[in-house]
Formats: structure tokens, sequence, C-alpha cells
């Protein structure tokens, strides 16, 4: 007999016995505790996740984002500071926030994240992941960059957090608010957002607008942006599964 008439004599065969519910059930539930011991036990570990993540991270926006911070130092270097350094420095700060955007909209803008919410790992390891690592990268680099701006180029450390970071955390801001916002369905809003802070910036810096805001009113503007950009981030992240491309099949 050929394999294709065994097997239809086998189906026929099997076809004859009654199962009992009772038994079908008890091995749908000790089929799926085999199945969920099986994955416990392969699952990696946080480490692993990580390291599996960066590999999907296009390095190109790393290699931008130092690129930036080369061009910044060079700058700086070689023309100290002014009110005009100030703003370039404001401006190429944001540009280094803006690299984010690729990465952190790539899910939505190729509708992926429908997929990604069906996987084994859930959407908030996954940003959690993606997230960590962009932060782990940019600590690195600017820990260099500041390190080197502190041996070559003389400029106050209060200067340098007022000119660099308040511009970079409003934009990391704009991106991670608009990110979990549900009425942006794009990332062009937020690049465009961006765009509108960087003009306002260059506005506010203006030598009279500087000299007339006191120290405390800077601080206070550094503060609040750093706290709100946690908000943004931790809202980010809780908020990620909720964002669908589509509308599920059974609604």
């Amino acid at each position: 007999m050929s394999l294709e008439d065994r097997l239809y004599d086998y189906a026929g065969e099997m076809g004859k016995i009654q199962m009992k519910e009772e038994k079908l059930l008890t091995t749908i539930v000790r089929s799926k505790e085999a199945l969920y011991e099986g994955e416990t036990k392969a699952s990696v570990t946080w480490l692993e996740f990580l390291f599996q993540q960066a590999v999907y991270i296009q390095k190109r926006w790393w290699f931008a984002q130092a690129a930036v911070l080369c061009v910044l130092w060079w700058m700086l270097f070689q023309m100290g500071s002014s009110i005009y350094i100030r703003k370039g420095m404001g401006v190429l700060s944001s540009v280094f926030a803006v690299f984010l955007l690729p990465e952190l909209w790539k899910n939505r803008s190729s509708e992926s994240m429908e997929i990604e919410g069906a996987a084994y790992f859930t959407l908030q390891k996954i940003y959690a992941a993606r997230m960590t690592l962009f932060g782990m990268v940019d600590l690195l680099l600017l820990s260099v960059f500041f390190m080197t701006v502190a041996f070559t180029v003389r400029i106050g450390i209060g200067e340098m957090i007022l000119q660099f970071f308040l511009p970079f955390d409003v934009t990391c801001c704009i991106i991670f608010r608009s990110f979990c916002s549900r009425r942006v369905k794009t990332g062009y809003f937020a690049l465009l957002s961006c765009i509108v802070w960087i003009a306002v910036w260059v506005i506010v810096l203006k030598e009279s607008i500087y000299q007339m805001l006191s120290v405390p009113v800077w601080s206070g503007a550094v503060a609040l942006s750093v706290v709100y950009l946690v908000y943004s981030i931790v809202r980010t992240w809780r908020c990620c599964e909720e964002y669908r491309e589509v509308n599920p099949l059974w609604n």
C-alpha cells in the first residue's frame, strides 16, 4: 500500500474511535502545561534579550549621534563660547535627540506592532529593551563628549547643562509625548514639533532675553524638563501595547 492509502485507512480507523470529552480536556490542559514548561526552560535571560534587541537596531543612528557630537565639539574648540555657539549647541543637542525618532517609530510606521503584540515577548519588554539600549549608548557618547570638552574647551558645567541638556530634554519630551499619544499617527508630526521647538529656542536665546532670565528660572526649567521627560518615558512604556495600526479582526 502507498503511504497515502495507509494514512487514509488510519484516519478511517481513528474516526471510528469515540473519545471521551473529559479525557480530551485533560489532554489539552496537560499539553498547555508541557508547552509552558518548555518555553520557561528555553527562555532567554534579560541580558540575552537585550543583546537580541540590539541586533535589530540600525547602528547608523548611533553613528549619526556621534557625528553630531563631533561637530559640536569642533565648534566649541574653534570658536569658544558666544551667543552664536549657544544657539548652535541648542540646535545640535536637539538634532542629537531627533535621531531617536526613526527607531522609536519604526514599529508603527512599518505596521509591525500587531505582529509583535502576538509574539512571546510583550511590547513593553521590547520597548523597555530598546529604550534601555539607546539610553546606554547615549550616556556613553555624552560621557565621552563632556570629558573631551572638559579637557579641551574652557566652558562652565552650568552653561553646558543649560545650553545642551535643556533643549535636549525638551526635544526628548516632545518625541516620547508624541509617541504615547493616540492622536498622533505618524512620526512626521513629532519631527515637525521638534523643528518648531528648535526655532523657538533660537528666538528665546537672544542675548537680551538670556540675560534677563535669572539662574533660578533656568534651573527650574531644567528640573521641570527632566521630571516631564521621566514621566513621558514611563507613560510610553506603560501604554505602548495600547496603540495599534489596525483594529483587531474580532471587533
